[in-house]
């Protein structure tokens, strides 16, 4: 089987980054300060350590590879889900433009049956190529006369 979507390792390193540091901006920052400014200070950022927290643990709970293929128009995604490539309407990316950076974003795909949204994923323009080709190989194959 081969890797058409991998997990992006830099959006990883970005919500731990992001956690420490929210923790520990008050201590950094107001390392001599009063108790009470540096409990408002805690009070600001113990949410966007919370959210960084929760972005972290999301990460690390998708797989590294987010979609599988195994030459045979058929895709694996992650929970044991398979797809045949003639069951595939559209591909669509959602990149993230955090930090003026694109190394990462959203990849959805979609079934008559269901949408499966996959976060965190590295390569999508590639994903979305790969999955495309595999796609219309598969429905001319079959005799499709349209794509989707």
């Amino acid at each position: 089987m081969r890797v058409i979507a991998r997990r992006s390792k830099y959006l990883g390193a970005v919500y731990i980054f992001g956690f420490l540091l929210m923790l520990l901006y008050p201590l950094i920052r107001l390392g001599g300060a009063p108790p009470r400014v540096l409990g408002i200070f805690y009070m600001l950022s113990a949410p966007l350590a919370l959210m960084f927290l929760v972005l972290a643990i999301m990460f690390f709970r998708t797989p590294k590879s987010v979609v599988l293929y195994d030459g045979e128009y058929t895709f694996y995604l992650p929970h044991g889900v398979k797809i045949d490539a003639k069951d595939i309407t559209n591909v669509t990316a959602q990149k993230s433009n955090k930090y003026r950076t694109r190394k990462g974003g959203a990849l959805t795909i979609y079934t008559a049956q269901r949408v499966h949204r996959l976060l965190f994923v590295a390569n999508c323009d590639e994903a979305i190529k790969e999955i495309n080709n595999a796609v219309y190989k598969r429905k001319s194959e079959l005799g499709y006369t349209t794509m989707y």
